[in-house]
């Protein structure tokens, strides 16, 4: 199955969703700014095709709101990307925050 989406969170955490599952790849203490930064262990969750409906729904509504969107990576914001498409969601905004909610309800 190939990667349709990556969304990368405030601490830079690296959600990879796929047709059939989720990975979760946290920042680890060696690849974070202060060497001791960790988000926990790695998983991977086999989602169904009504859970990546949801987070597609999600998705497309960050990308459409663009009020919320800003023009430089900043600690804090959230990276899209789908495709050859990216939007970069300021650290406050309401979409990111129920694209998150979504993402961490996962585990």
């Amino acid at each position: 199955m190939s990667l349709i989406i990556s969304y990368h969170d405030g601490n830079n955490n690296c959600y990879e969703i796929y047709e059939d599952k989720v990975c979760y790849q946290p920042m680890i203490p060696k690849m974070s700014s202060s060497g001791m930064y960790s988000s926990g262990k790695p998983w991977k969750k086999t989602i169904s095709v009504s859970e990546l409906e949801e987070l597609k729904m999600l998705v497309a509504a960050a990308f459409a709101c663009k009020d919320e969107h800003i023009s430089d990576r900043v600690k804090g914001s959230g990276l899209i990307q789908q495709g050859e498409f990216n939007c970069i969601l300021a650290m406050n905004s309401l979409e990111k925050a129920k694209l998150e909610k979504a993402l961490k309800g996962l585990d």
